[in-house]
């Protein structure tokens, strides 16, 4: 089934974000020219996708219609500034449009891939990637137009659907034996480093409008009213920058290692948070991208 709410393209509004990138070395005589130039944008040096010019912030996608309604896909704008590095510096600005956009089985191979960055979904990126896809109604990917490449991805895995044999699981039964398992689920969250902070900002939005109309809509089968998320960090400092947002809003924090990784990629830590504390973590994340 797929789902659901309607969401006022007004409350999301376009976002410029400048971000300077070094070319290089441009002559006189290119930068005079009238001809279009491809250029790539290495995000995190995990994608470097081409980009041929600016897209158009026109109207919004349809909304599909039919009960229950589907997701409107939202964009945010991103404008990207580049420098060149020689002494007469030229700047270009291209558009960068990303989509959010509900989890199906045409973003597995790029869900797979982003999880694989991850030492905490290495050895499982591929049962969770299958996992995120069949679970329709909690889940976004961001991506661009036209692509099939993901620079971000968010989904909550209910704790009864999640592998009996998974370490993070068994983990979980061992730290926290009182977790009401009922109502809980496995937090899978990755992204491309660099991602512009509007887009993670309304990527954790996202997924609190599917955990909310999940509750609403699924019949208590896909109750969330608690959070289980891993999250990688080397001497107490974590990888993204909201995890420090989380860990001060939860409930419990539990340090463990990865098993199978060594050396600093086997740090991160068990967060545990209600939706109550996730939904006043995304506030403060709001208030912190703003200022």
């Amino acid at each position: 089934m797929k789902k659901r709410r309607d969401i006022n393209r007004s409350n999301h509004s376009v976002d410029e974000v400048v971000v300077e990138l070094d070319e290089e070395e441009v002559s006189e005589e290119s930068s005079s020219s009238d001809e279009s130039e491809e250029e790539n944008i290495a995000l995190d040096g995990v994608f470097n996708d081409e980009d041929d010019g600016p897209n158009s912030t026109g109207t919004d996608d349809d909304v599909d219609h039919g009960p229950p309604p589907a997701k409107k896909r939202l964009k945010e704008v991103n404008k990207i500034q580049s420098r060149a590095s020689n002494k007469n510096k030229r700047k270009k600005e291209l558009q960068v449009e990303f989509l959010f956009c509900d989890v199906d089985t045409s973003y597995w191979d790029g869900i797979k891939t982003l999880l694989s960055c991850e030492p905490i979904y290495v050895s499982q990126s591929s049962n969770l990637a299958t996992s995120m896809i069949e679970n329709t109604v909690v889940g976004t990917v961001v991506t661009t137009e036209d692509q099939e490449d993901v620079f971000a991805v968010s989904s909550v895995i209910h704790y009864t659907k999640f592998d009996d044999d998974n370490w993070m699981k068994k983990f979980c039964l061992k730290s926290y034996p009182s977790l009401s398992v009922e109502t809980a689920g496995f937090y899978i969250h990755a992204r491309v480093i660099n991602v512009p902070l509007k887009i993670v900002e309304t990527l954790h939005q996202q997924l609190l409008l599917d955990i909310e109309w999940a509750s609403k809509n699924e019949n208590g089968k896909e109750e969330l009213q608690t959070l289980i998320l891993f999250s990688p960090c080397c001497n107490n400092i974590y990888k993204y920058f909201e995890d420090d947002v989380f860990e001060s809003n939860s409930e419990l924090v539990v340090p463990v290692d990865i098993p199978i990784c060594k050396g600093e990629d086997k740090q991160c830590k068990m967060i545990v948070m209600t939706r109550a504390q996730y939904q006043s973590s995304i506030e403060e994340i709001s208030k912190l991208v703003t200022e």
